[in-house]
């Protein structure tokens, strides 16, 4: 895993995501040069309004970070906020971020809810001139329970695979990266960056593609790519999607997080080693992070892998950690991240 330079500055870009302290969202944090995109709070305890308008959600899992941290979406160049389709968001000329949260009625089904929340964000981003959607974020509740004599996470990827097969001709051919992570909370929470132009689909050599997963874990696979490399012109970005202690399709080391994370480590040296190879940029040199998010079931697990978490993401890595549900019973934490180069 790649040791970063905490001083090695990232290249300016369409945007920037940091993990900001609460404290910091006072009056004169945005700028002419740093207007919001989007302001995504967790843990469901004090909320901070923003002084200025900007898509925002509140995921109410729990933080385990030492202080409380908001993740900050901000443009450099001007930015367009309104709300169509129930979807709010913000644009610039070259991003879009937006956030849906789809009702879900009592003893209505999470497939048919997925589906339609996601025909209706794919219709968006094409009507919007972003056709492309790079990265989602998926926060569903009682992930691992059933519904109906089905597990609500293959529920999920029942109506997601649906909604890119009946909008998206060739979808398996460039996926978005993705996380589904599991709320206690009633409801769905989706929010998602879509792009102008194409980027690339980057494949795990030491796992399956999720579309091809054999239909043990689901009726229909799951559609997300294991990462997307884009290309802004002046510099690159690599979007890894939620990293699981996963080899080709099977879970590994049920039961010991200390394993699992030394497997997940494993795997996203695999991915940048890969990514290097078949993109042609080498996200391992000279590059930065812009976001970690560590995933952990049990947050008393957090003291039996917090040196070695430290020590693989590196002193310049900003991290935030939460404690939610995973979308298999046996993952007891999952890891994704940005590079930028």
């Amino acid at each position: 895993m790649v040791i970063l330079d905490s001083s090695y500055r990232r290249p300016s870009g369409p945007f920037e995501v940091n993990f900001e302290s609460a404290s910091r969202l006072a009056d004169g944090y945005f700028t002419e040069s740093r207007q919001p995109l989007a302001l995504i709070q967790y843990g469901g305890g004090k909320q901070f309004p923003l002084s200025v308008e900007c898509p925002s959600l509140s995921i109410p899992v729990a933080q385990l970070n030492k202080e409380t941290l908001v993740e900050i979406w901000t443009s450099s160049t001007p930015v367009a906020t309104g709300e169509q389709d129930e979807i709010a968001y913000a644009a610039n000329d070259q991003a879009l971020v937006g956030v849906s949260r789809p009702a879900e009625s009592p003893g209505q089904l999470l497939d048919v809810v997925t589906h339609n929340a996601y025909s209706d964000i794919l219709r968006f981003v094409k009507q919007k001139g972003y056709p492309n959607l790079l990265r989602v974020w998926n926060y569903l509740s009682d992930i691992n329970d059933e519904q109906d004599d089905l597990e609500r996470y293959r529920r999920f990827c029942v109506g997601r695979f649906n909604a890119f097969r009946e909008l998206n001709a060739g979808f398996e051919q460039a996926l978005p990266a993705a996380t589904a992570a599991g709320l206690h909370d009633p409801g769905l929470l989706i929010y998602f960056l879509a792009v102008r132009g194409t980027s690339q689909p980057i494949e795990n050599p030491r796992q399956l593609n999720p579309y091809d997963y054999p239909p043990q874990y689901s009726p229909r696979s799951p559609s997300f790519s294991r990462a997307m490399v884009k290309d802004w012109g002046t510099h690159r970005q690599l979007f890894i999607s939620g990293t699981g202690s996963i080899v080709e399709h099977r879970s590994l080391h049920a039961g010991d997080v200390v394993a699992q994370l030394t497997e997940i480590l494993r795997n996203i040296d695999a991915l940048l080693e890969h990514t290097a190879n078949v993109s042609g940029t080498d996200f391992r040199d000279e590059c930065t992070t812009s976001t970690f998010k560590v995933y952990l079931r049990h947050a008393a697990d957090l003291p039996l892998i917090e040196k070695q978490l430290a020590h693989a993401l590196g002193e310049g890595a900003s991290v935030l950690l939460l404690n939610v549900d995973l979308c298999r019973k046996e993952l007891l934490m999952e890891i994704e991240g940005s590079y930028t180069r």
